[in-house]
């Protein structure tokens, strides 16, 4: 009789690492869109804050997705640490530098 596995091997998890970090792109590329929107249409405090607990929901809702599409349905902290991982390397490699966008406006 087969018994239903209940835990995740490291190469499976190794693997549910990698897609957590190249979920932090898109997320990334996301936050880019808001803070040239920002950039472009200035607005108060509040509406600052709305829209970033709007990405907040938005991330963790691409989390909550993640886990459950690939996952099982389980939720660890490394899959967190992983789209923030994925984030910062999305701005920090990729999104246009501050000083080289204050130079092509």
């Amino acid at each position: 009789m087969m018994e239903l596995e209940t835990f995740f091997t490291v190469p499976q998890q190794i693997r549910l690492l990698l897609y957590a970090v190249f979920l932090g792109f898109p997320l990334g590329f996301c936050f880019d869109l808001l803070r040239s929107i920002r950039a472009v249409l200035p607005h108060g405090k509040l509406a600052a804050a709305l829209e970033d607990i709007a990405f907040l929901l938005l991330w963790s809702g691409a989390l909550v997705c993640f886990s459950c599409v690939l996952a099982r349905g389980e939720i660890r902290g490394y899959y967190v640490l992983g789209s923030i991982l994925g984030f910062l390397l999305y701005l920090s490699l990729i999104h246009i530098s501050e000083p080289t966008r204050h130079s092509l406006i």
